[in-house]
């Protein structure tokens, strides 16, 4: 790895170095993923973008959160189910 990927960036999943495509990064750092039942979480990052974003794959289905918007979410999912009063605060 050189000394352009993020200290959570594992290599064996690290994309980033790959060519562009048709003038498109196709690549990304990618962290080491976390699993909440068959939910795949990770923090990526295409080489030069100022931030991360997170992924978040289930089966072949597969989704992007800006970071800010991630953070934001399991809040939100809290709230969620307090309202429903499936959940106390």
């Amino acid at each position: 790895m050189s000394d352009d990927h993020p200290d959570w960036c594992l290599g064996t999943a690290c994309t980033a170095d790959r060519p562009p495509f048709n003038a498109h990064a196709v690549g990304a750092h990618r962290s080491r993923p976390e699993v909440v039942g068959i939910t795949v979480l990770r923090l990526a990052q295409q080489p030069g973008a100022l931030s991360p974003w997170v992924e978040i794959r289930r089966g072949t289905d597969h989704m992007t959160l800006p970071l800010l918007e991630a953070e934001r979410l399991a809040p939100a999912v809290d709230d969620l189910l307090f309202q429903a009063g499936l959940r106390r605060l």
